[in-house]
Formats: C-alpha cells, sequence, structure tokens
C-alpha cells in the first residue's frame, strides 16, 4: 500500500510541476512585447560602455583587497569564480581581462535586468533610456564592474527577483528561498518584500520573506557584534560619493516619494537598504557591498519622481525642473569622468591620486619579470596583487619604497614618476 501512496504523491507533485511551469509559459506570453527601436538604442549604449570598461580593464590593476578575495574568500560567489577563471585560462587573454570578463558580463546582464524592470513600470519608453543612462554613470555600478568584489553578484540577485516581481506581479518563493541559501545580499531584499507585503496585506507571503531573511542572517556572519562604535557620518559620506552627493539627496527624496505616494516595491527595497545601512553604521562599520547595492534598484523610482514632477508642470513651468536636473546630472558626469579619467591628475602632480591602490602592481611585477625576479619579499599591499600577476612572496630579494629619483623601479604616468622602488639583497 504504502508504495502505491508515494507514487500518487509523486505524479501529484510532477502535475504541479507541469501547472506552475504552463503558468509561467502563459504569463511570460502575455508580458512579452516586440521589439523597438528604444531597444536598440539601449544595445548600443550597453555596448559603449561595456567598450569602456574593457578599456578600463587595461589600465587598472588588482588591488590588495581583490587579490584577498581572489585567493582566500570562500563565499560561494568567489568560490564559483575561481573555477570560470581557471575554466578561461585557455583563451590567454591576460590576467586582467580573464578575471574581469566574466565580471563585466554579470554587470551587463545587470544593465538588461535594469532595462526591463524600467519598461514594465515607467510609462513612456524613453524614460527607460534615462534611467540607464543615469545607471551606467553612477560610481557605485561602475566600482562593481570594475573591482573584484561581490556587489555585482548582489545587485544581479536583487534586479533578478524584481524583475520576476515586476513583470509577473508575483514574488518567486522558490527562487528567493535558493538563493537566501546562496548568498548573503539576500537578507535586505527579503527584509525589503516583507516590509512591501505587510503593507500591502499579503502576510503569508510577508512571513515568508521574513523567514528567507532569518534564515539568511542565520548561514552568513554580518558581524553584529563586538563594541559599539559610531560611523554614521563615514557611511553617510560614503553613500554620498557612491550616488554622487547632490544627486544622493535627491535619490533619498525619490525613495520616500516612491514608499508614500506610488507604494512602489522597488522603493521599499531600496529604502530597506538605505535605512539598514544608516542604522547599522550607529554601532559598527558596515559592509557596503553586500548591503548597499539593493538601493540601486530605486534607479526606475527616481526617473519615474523626476518625469512626474517635470510632466505636471506646462512647459513654460519647466525651467527650474531643467536648471536642477542640469546641475545634478553634470555633478554626476563629472565626478564619473573623474573615475574613468583620473590619471589626468598625474600632469599636475606626482603624489598618488584616489585611485592608488588600483594602479602599479601590474607595472611593478612586469619590471621585476624584466629584471628576472619571479620572487620577492614586497610590502603587504603589494604582496598578493603581485602573487596574482605572477610574482611571488619569497625569494633573495626585497622590494623597498625610496623617493629617489635613480630607483630601479620606477612608475611613470603621462612621463610622470609616481612610486619607486629599489631592489636590495637579502
Amino acid at each position: 500500500m504504502e508504495p502505491v501512496i508515494e507514487q500518487v504523491h509523486k505524479m501529484n507533485l510532477f502535475k504541479s510541476l507541469v501547472l506552475y511551469l504552463r503558468l509561467w509559459f502563459h504569463l511570460t506570453h502575455q508580458t512579452s512585447r516586440r521589439l523597438d527601436i528604444m531597444d536598440i538604442l539601449f544595445v548600443c549604449i550597453a555596448c559603449s560602455w561595456l567598450f569602456l570598461l574593457l578599456f578600463m580593464v587595461g589600465e587598472i590593476s588588482l588591488s590588495q583587497k581583490e587579490a584577498w578575495n581572489f585567493f582566500f574568500n570562500e563565499d560561494p560567489f568567489f568560490t564559483a569564480f575561481r573555477a570560470i577563471f581557471h575554466a578561461l585560462a585557455f583563451l590567454r587573454l591576460g590576467g586582467d581581462y580573464t578575471l574581469k570578463i566574466p565580471l563585466l558580463f554579470l554587470n551587463i546582464c545587470n544593465l538588461f535586468l535594469l532595462y526591463g524592470i524600467c519598461r514594465h513600470t515607467l510609462r513612456h519608453k524613453c524614460d527607460s533610456l534615462i534611467a540607464i543612462l543615469i545607471c551606467i554613470t553612477l560610481p557605485a555600478v561602475n566600482f562593481s564592474a570594475l573591482l573584484l568584489v561581490e556587489s555585482g553578484w548582489v545587485l544581479f540577485l536583487s534586479l533578478l527577483i524584481c524583475y520576476f516581481l515586476t513583470r509577473y506581479k508575483q514574488v518567486p518563493l522558490f527562487l528567493l528561498f535558493f538563493l537566501a541559501l546562496l548568498s548573503s545580499g539576500v537578507l535586505i531584499l527579503s527584509l525589503g518584500i516583507a516590509l512591501f507585503m505587510l503593507k500591502t496585506k499579503h502576510y503569508k507571503t510577508a512571513i515568508f520573506c521574513l523567514a528567507c531573511a532569518i534564515l539568511n542572517y542565520c548561514l552568513y556572519d554580518f558581524g553584529i557584534d563586538g563594541i559599539p562604535r559610531g560611523y554614521f557620518l563615514d557611511t553617510l559620506g560614503q553613500l554620498a560619493l557612491l550616488y554622487s552627493p547632490l544627486l544622493f539627496v535627491y535619490y533619498v527624496y525619490s525613495i520616500y516619494w516612491g514608499i508614500v505616494h506610488k507604494q512602489s516595491l522597488l522603493a521599499y527595497i531600496a529604502g530597506t537598504s538605505l535605512v539598514f545601512c544608516i542604522l547599522l553604521s550607529l554601532r559598527q562599520n558596515i559592509d557596503f557591498y553586500t548591503l548597499a547595492p539593493q538601493s540601486l534598484v530605486g534607479i526606475p523610482v527616481m526617473v519615474q519622481c523626476f518625469l512626474n514632477d517635470l510632466r505636471t508642470h506646462l512647459p513654460q513651468f519647466r525651467t527650474k525642473h531643467y536648471i536642477i536636473s542640469s546641475i545634478l546630472l553634470f555633478a554626476l558626469f563629472l565626478q564619473t569622468a573623474m573615475i574613468f579619467g583620473n590619471k589626468i591628475t598625474y600632469f599636475f602632480s606626482d603624489k598618488p591620486n584616489f585611485a592608488a591602490n588600483y594602479y602599479f602592481s601590474k607595472e611593478i611585477a612586469r619590471a621585476l619579470k624584466d629584471y628576472g625576479i619571479t620572487a620577492i619579499k614586497a610590502p603587504k599591499s603589494l604582496t598578493l596583487p603581485l602573487q596574482f600577476y605572477g610574482i611571488q612572496k619569497g625569494g633573495d630579494f626585497i622590494l623597498e619604497p625610496t623617493k629617489s629619483k635613480k630607483a630601479d623601479i620606477q612608475i611613470r604616468y603621462n612621463h610622470t614618476a609616481i612610486v619607486r622602488f629599489n631592489l636590495e639583497k637579502k
């Protein structure tokens, strides 16, 4: 009798799965649309951004933080990333490109997901392109695309869930549960969805999302312990820099507008991320790479807020809005231009600039190989990056920083020597 009962249960499970897939394809067909000129323009924008990122990959080097993530971080994302890196080694693209191409692919996927979200939430087709242009100029998005940190992965998971929510108007419960097991970045996402479901009186879904958040918190160490120390101003400053200071102020307002006036799920998720970061910073330094990326899902809400305010005014009364938007976008573009073109500062000064941690190690490794050195004792900040570029720890030489103009190794940008090192025998 028991085998018969088990067989019936299996058949019921199979029928449920088939029914779920049929419903899924039906919803997909209902929400599908034809390609239009905006899609072509979006692909052009995405390709242009990709080429710019590829150029920057060749310009920068691996930092100590990135090298530690590559060699030692046991997070599932970095474990999978190392496997992909070794699988792509046969392409012989060079260490930097082999390392960063999966990251670039991930962030291009993020851009496509965001575009899909915008097309299902913003009223006018061209509004989606405005959101995409703002997105690719945000410092936070460019950092996540260029640096080997988990923020791009966390953003991908957040946008993936939000895409399902905006297109199918349903919470993908199985996917959310699976991702809660897979990544530490699902905590904020689950809390944001739970708050929205509580507000809209979907209590069962809210309880499930809270359970996913608790599960995610138990599986991953968020370090909410120890002696309380205030990092409020530091956190606020870093968030402002990641969004551009002036734009950040408007972004916070637009998230508030989306929660109060539009009951937007995207605003709830973005607002939860910002509030959680700020509240947690009152007692400790926070991990921006896992807690802040979810706030980026509110970009469509910000665009909707501004354009809604603009279009409710007659053309002759829109001057103020155009001035405000021009100031915000100019500040954003200026900050992004400084990120991509920061080497220009070396025309005026030989002091390492704000991006110095992401330079030098590749050139130093190349210079050491020219000397026939494959192992050296280097400063702590260079040990792991040099190891990635083929220079092992140890050997008969010591790499010593110096200010002498006759240094053995001089790294020059724009014909200006930025850092100098001497090679000394042990």
